[in-house]
């Protein structure tokens, strides 16, 4: 198997982290942000954010988070092993679905059965649609 991709970034010379996720689906991102607010004004926020997700968990990660000013630098560098150790910020889980009432899989089963009969000539002898 393949090692993982990540990020290895330096701020100004300076060693900020080795960005990536060992045996796990990940995201990993390296983002530097430049916002300004009011047309003509200069910039509110200028930073750079090391993060990601960890897919299966739905973890949100972070390496560093730290602020720019003009003139400064960033490498980044694609690495794949010898990652440094993140920090979980947050964990995202998706809502639970609602519970249907009576009446709603009432009505769902009949708009099913109606999209049955539309594809009827697209569906092969198990239901399944024909591509």
């Amino acid at each position: 198997m393949e090692n993982n991709l990540g990020f290895e970034i330096h701020h100004n010379g300076k060693h900020i982290c080795r960005a990536g996720v060992e045996d796990k689906l990940f995201v990993v991102s390296c983002i530097a942000n430049s916002v300004s607010r009011k047309l003509g004004d200069k910039p509110t926020d200028l930073s750079m954010q090391i993060g990601g997700l960890i897919s299966e968990s739905f973890e949100n990660i972070v390496w560093s988070d730290f602020d720019l000013k003009l003139g400064d630098t960033i490498d980044v560098e694609v690495i794949d092993d010898k990652f440094s150790p993140y920090t979980v910020t947050d964990v995202w889980l998706p809502p639970e679905p609602e519970a249907l009432t009576k009446e709603e899989i009432a009505h769902k089963r009949i708009e099913l059965q109606k999209l049955k009969e539309e594809l009827a000539e697209h569906l092969d002898e198990d239901g399944e649609l024909r591509i």
